[in-house]
């Protein structure tokens, strides 16, 4: 499509951040009148901020990013908590994802990394949450599940941020390539060495087994990031797994299993979560038998292409 090409003089790009600063703006307006329609914010909003992070100089984002967040506030200026707390981070990672994508980032750490960018925005709106409007929504959290009086729930506290970022950076990133692929932007990733996963997924493991014994906090955040790489791993190599690996992989969670009920009553009261990233194991080991069976097959075809 005509409109949705690369810009470099500074009037079409001024035209261009124009048009989405004013969508963004109508958008942060219909919000502030149906606050259930705040999904809309979470996967349109970054969109427009990929597009521009895509299809203008990188220098223009952070202009984009400030003018839009100060349009939106003033269409909006009566919610200002909804437009500090779902708007700026919506775009500053939906800038981040257009110059990623554009850069052509491998999609596990381009999700990863956007991710723990949506992670840090998260725990900061929360902190700021604490001290403007005095809300905690930890222990509000907390009463809702019932676990008000449970001392070591803070620990697991930055492990549920994770997930919650990276479940929503999921969603943002589906309706991303969806859009990008009806506007026919091209997604050449670089290739980076398999090795490369593995090692970050391994680093990761081993850091969740070293740090939760004296800093569960810091473990069970590495224990998310762990599982994140163990699966990011397995989805890229087990669409092409030949099928006694999916035994080996039965075979290998149900030792886990067993393993994991022989050692949870042995670790103190706020580790044996921890024990949850054993079950990734076997889980990169079939990925590994799998990556491996993929590579040597070419050398046994008889009619090689």
């Amino acid at each position: 499509m005509h409109f949705f090409r690369f810009r470099q003089r500074p009037v079409e790009i001024i035209a261009f951040m124009a048009i989405f600063a004013a969508l963004d703006a109508v958008l942060a307006l219909f919000a502030a009148f149906f606050p259930g329609s705040t999904i809309f914010l979470l996967l349109l909003i970054p969109a427009s901020s990929a597009l521009i992070a895509l299809l203008c100089p990188g220098q223009w984002i952070p202009i984009f990013v400030l003018s839009t967040f100060g349009v939106c506030m003033a269409s909006s200026a009566w919610n200002f908590q909804a437009t500090l707390f779902y708007v700026l981070p919506s775009l500053i990672v939906g800038g981040l994802y257009g110059f990623l994508f554009r850069k052509r980032t491998p999609s596990s750490y381009l999700l990863f990394g956007v991710s723990l960018l949506q992670f840090l925005l998260f725990t900061l709106s929360l902190y700021l949450l604490k001290l403007i409007y005095e809300i905690d929504v930890f222990s509000l959290l907390l009463s809702a599940v019932g676990k008000a009086e449970n001392e070591y729930t803070s620990h697991v506290f930055p492990l549920f941020c994770l997930a919650y970022s990276l479940a929503q950076m999921v969603l943002t990133d589906l309706f991303l390539r969806l859009v990008f692929t009806r506007l026919r932007v091209p997604n050449e990733e670089a290739s980076l060495p398999r090795w490369a996963d593995y090692a970050i997924a391994l680093l990761f493991g081993a850091l969740t087994f070293s740090l939760v014994w004296f800093a569960p906090t810091l473990g069970y955040f590495a224990l998310g990031c762990f599982l994140y790489w163990s699966i990011a791993i397995a989805v890229t190599a087990f669409p092409y797994a030949r099928a006694y690996l999916y035994f080996i992989l039965g075979g290998g969670v149900l030792l886990i299993i067993m393993l994991f009920a022989l050692l949870y009553s042995l670790c103190p009261a706020d580790t044996g979560l921890a024990l949850t990233g054993l079950f990734a194991l076997p889980l990169l080991l079939c990925s590994f038998l799998s990556d491996r069976l993929m590579k040597k097959a070419p050398e046994h075809r008889i009619n090689p292409q």
